[in-house]
């Protein structure tokens, strides 16, 4: 979903979502797995088991503010032993979005630690899509292991280990 930069006024907009919007959903199955890395996980096209996102969005000239929570549910295979697992991810949001126009919008620019929470729209609209991929990305683990905190084994006993044939 996107909104048009203009159609933020001073007041700040309110945007709730949750499985059933397809911002959310789509979102929610780039948890799963690395970009351009194969993956055996059965659950990769499955949106959120369940998800409630809270989204404040305020814009100050070419600037929008996010604020808000999000907690999300997803089913998903564990890194290690490839078990089903439910994660949870939840926080609080609170990202700067920056017209491209900025002077570190154009060019590779390094960042500082104060611009770690700083992010890029396109200059015309803000894609509620991109804001709640990057906020699972910030907020979630980098890999998924079933001993991990906020990570639930379905359904099976024993220990998270390796496959037999994944060590050979």
């Amino acid at each position: 979903m996107r909104i048009p930069l203009d159609k933020i006024h001073k007041p700040g907009l309110k945007i709730s979502g949750d499985t059933s919007t397809d911002w959310v959903t789509a979102a929610a199955k780039t948890v799963r797995g690395t970009p351009g890395e194969p993956t055996n996980d059965p659950h990769e096209d499955e949106g959120a088991d369940t998800a409630s996102v809270q989204l404040k969005i305020r814009r100050f000239e070419d600037q929008v503010h996010v604020s808000g929570t999000l907690e999300m549910q997803i089913i998903c295979a564990c890194d290690r032993c490839g078990s089903s697992t439910r994660l949870t991810i939840s926080g609080d949001l609170d990202q700067l979005y920056k017209s491209p126009e900025t002077e570190a919008g154009t060019d590779d620019y390094d960042l500082v630690a104060t611009e770690l929470e700083i992010g890029w729209h396109d200059g015309q609209a803000l894609d509620l899509e991109a804001v709640l991929t990057e906020a699972l990305a910030l907020l979630g683990p980098d890999r998924v292991r079933c001993d991990d905190e906020g990570v639930k084994r379905i359904g099976e006993d024993g220990p998270c280990e390796l496959p037999a044939e994944a060590l050979e």
